[in-house]
């Protein structure tokens, strides 16, 4: 699904400081239901393999699901929570 980039763009500022994402940190978003169809067990497996994970990179995960919980578990797990929010279900 599309999305209008000018009004995220408007929002971004605010949002990425009230969530400790500096400036010039670059931000994968992921919105999706947080299910194993979508593929979000990929995406972290990757980030694993990462040696280094670069540090201005940050990924947040949008979205609530029935894995909401083990990808929480997951991120702890694997010291990924400097570099991985779930953000859960936002109106926004």
């Amino acid at each position: 699904n599309g999305i209008d980039l000018e009004e995220i763009d408007a929002l971004m500022p605010a949002h990425r400081h009230e969530r400790g994402i500096r400036d010039a940190d670059r931000v994968l978003v992921c919105v999706s239901r947080l299910h194993r169809q979508k593929g979000i067990d990929t995406l972290l497996l990757a980030l694993e393999q990462l040696d280094p994970i670069p540090p201005d990179f940050k990924l947040l995960l949008i979205g609530d699901g029935p894995l909401k919980d083990r990808f929480q578990r997951w991120i702890e797990d694997s010291d990924l929570t400097s570099v991985v929010r779930v953000m859960g279900r936002t109106e926004e």
